[in-house]
This record gives structure tokens, sequence and C-alpha cells, in this order.
């Protein structure tokens, strides 16, 4: 009998905020509470190679008084969660981070920035060693006055730190080197005028990039050459042709034999399911059906199960694959957290 840990963000502001450490029993497809740690809007989280380390982006304006935001360490090795450490980001609205060889790469969605911070062997986040400021604006009166970076990612073949910025409708491709981590010079890939890149993922091999636009609902397809050398070959929606109302992409993900991508969509509150050709291409599989503003998910380490944290429900809903590869609900948890984000951990059984 297979179990795993799985840790939950929380996007709930205020009193009863935390991040959760769930048990997933891969046998039955049944989730359930195992522990909570209480903290700042814990949005995004990201996970140590040895699964003993949890990382999170504290998605705030103002902590404890001090202006800004902020990131933690949190010991998951144990029983029960304990913070390592926490550092301010000292600017405001922190959204994504990745973790490389000692340091801690965060999107500053509310300020426009990439910030970095070098990680101890124990790992306590050291304070700031870096930082980028990104200037400008997109088309988008309301929502592109100014750099809005969001996810932040490794290329595959480990040159450079790849950033969606939602209010430039661009993609980053900033160089980075395990000594010294990011740097000035990033090649800049345009996106379709006022679409809002979002979250991006490269495919299983590495040859292509996929781009999920919240403001657009589509995923922009890649090409994808050592370098950052890359070139689109694709568009296409990730809505029903006759969906006329509102509708905001989240999260993007590829299954584990690579042949599957799926994307989230808020407010039309689905999975759009796509199939991956050979060439790279997305062919549309139709929609699975979530509860209110799906923001994360993703596949269970067996490939067996599809998990989604439904923010505005405060539901993770467990889906099951049918026989004819389509996913169907089959079991609920219910949380108090407005849960958004979904990373594994340890096998544990």
């Amino acid at each position: 009998m297979a179990k795993y840990d799985v840790y939950i963000g929380s996007f709930k502001k205020g009193e009863g905020a935390a991040v959760l450490k769930c048990i997933f029993d891969d046998d039955s497809g049944i989730i359930g509470e195992a522990d909570r740690i209480d903290t700042v809007r814990p949005s995004y989280l990201s996970i140590s190679d040895d699964k003993k380390t949890l990382f999170a982006i504290l998605e705030a304006n103002e902590i404890d008084g001090v202006y800004g935001g902020g990131v933690s360490s949190i010991n998951v090795s144990k029983e029960k969660m304990e913070l390592i450490s926490s550092q301010s980001t000292h600017s405001k609205g922190p959204s994504h981070l990745c973790i490389h060889d000692g340091k801690l790469i965060a999107s500053i969605y509310g300020e426009g920035a990439l910030v970095q911070f070098d990680i101890d062997p124990d790992n306590t986040i050291k304070p700031i060693s870096n930082l980028i400021k990104l200037h400008g604006c997109g088309p988008d009166k309301e929502r592109q006055t100014q750099p809005h970076p969001h996810h932040v990612c490794l290329t595959p073949d480990g040159t450079h730190i790849a950033m969606c910025d939602l209010g430039l409708d661009r993609i980053f491709m900033y160089p980075y080197d395990k000594h010294n981590g990011i740097s000035l010079g990033a090649k800049e890939i345009p996106c379709p005028s006022g679409s809002g890149p979002r979250h991006l993922i490269f495919s299983n091999d590495g040859r292509f990039m996929y781009v999920l636009t919240e403001m657009g609902s589509t995923v922009l397809v890649f090409s994808y050459n050592k370098n950052a050398d890359v070139k689109l070959i694709q568009e296409i929606s990730c809505l029903p042709v006759d969906w006329k109302g509102e509708n905001t992409a989240a999260a993007i993900r590829i299954s584990k034999d690579g042949n599957e991508l799926i994307a989230s969509n808020r407010g039309h509150d689905s999975l759009a399911l796509f199939f991956i050709n050979e060439d790279g291409t997305l062919s549309s599989k139709g929609y699975i059906p979530t509860q209110l503003w799906p923001r994360d998910f993703d596949y269970a380490p067996s490939g067996n199960w599809l998990l989604c944290a439904n923010q505005n429900s405060n539901t993770i809903v467990v889906y099951k694959k049918d026989s004819s590869n389509f996913y169907i609900p089959h079991s609920v948890m219910e949380t108090d957290i407005m849960p958004c984000c979904i990373v594994w951990g340890n096998k544990i059984g």
C-alpha cells in the first residue's frame, strides 16, 4: 500500500492561513489532513530535492509591521512541521519561487522584480543577495500598468531562469549559473498583446515550452533548443468555442508519461485537457468540470490520480482516470484555508 505526503498552500488572509501537510493513499484515492503550520498567506510552495524542506512564498504586502511579503523554509522531515527561517522580500506581493543550487529565486508580482536569496546548508534563508527590477507596461489599462512577474523555473539545460511577466506580455530568460545565480542580460520572448503569460512548463524531453496565458486563456507552444532558443509554433485556447463568460487561466501541468497536458480555468471552472502530439503541438481532448476557482492541480506521483485545489470552494478534489482516459471525481477533502498550491513530498508506505 503506497502513501505520500502532500503539501497544500493557502490563499487565505489573516487568522487561519496555513500550510497543510496531508497524507494521500494511492490505493484508495483518499486524502486527509495530518498536520498544519500557521503562517502568512503561503500561496506557492517548492520542496527540496531530498523532500525534507519546504519553501513558501508569503504573498503579503506587510508582515509584522515590516513592508513587503516574505519567504520561509519549513522542516517537513519530522511528523510535525517546524519553521526554520523567514526573510522579508522588502517588496509587496511575491508570487512564485524556485529552488536550485542553494538559492531561492522569487518573483515579485506586486512591484515588478526578481529577488534571490542564498540558503545555508541547514536550510536557513539568508537576506536578499540579488534584486533585478523590471520596467514598462502592457496594453491593458487595468491589469498591465506595470511589470507583473509570476512563474519562475530553471530551463531544461540549466542555463537560464525562465520567468513569465503578465504585465509586459513577455517571457524573460535570465542567464543562470549555479555559483552566482541569476544575472542581467535576459532574452525577451514576446507573447500575444494583452495575453498576460502566467505559468509555463517544459515537455518531459525538454524540447518544447508551454506557456499558459492568464488573460488570454490560451496555451502558447514554443520549440525549445539549448541556451533559451525558442520559436512559437502554436497558440490554442483553453476554453470551449461557445464560452462567453469571464475566465482567467491559472496552472499548467504535464502527465508523468509526457502524453498529456492540462491547464486550469478559473471562471469556466474546469481543467482543459490536451493530447501532446509528436511534434509538440496540442490537440484538445475536452474539459474536466471542477469546483470553484481551480487555482492549482497536479498528478499523483504514481500517475493514477489527479488532485485539484479549488480555492473558492475550499476543497481538494481527487480525480481518477476512467476507461476512456477521461477524469471523473473520486473523493473530496474539505479545507478551511482557500487551497491554492499542491506539492508532493515523500512516499511513506
